[in-house]
């Protein structure tokens, strides 16, 4: 980190270590818009209350949207 610093890009490691977490931020935030426009674009999953009521919902989810 030290090295990245001295190359006059960031005036401390705390600069440095924002301006990763602002990219992580970003990133995360582009993948995050992705999925939810596929998801927007995909057929509806059905769920049943049973489903959801004895495996949780997450778990349905992410199973059916695997076979989908």
């Amino acid at each position: 980190m030290e090295h990245r610093v001295a190359s006059g890009d960031w005036g401390t490691p705390s600069e440095y270590i924002r301006e990763l977490t602002r990219q992580d931020k970003e990133r995360r935030l582009a993948a995050l818009e992705e999925d939810l426009l596929e998801g927007i674009s995909s057929k509806p999953i059905e769920l049943s209350a049973e489903e959801v009521h004895k495996r949780g919902s997450v778990s349905v989810l992410r199973e059916k949207a695997r076979s989908h």
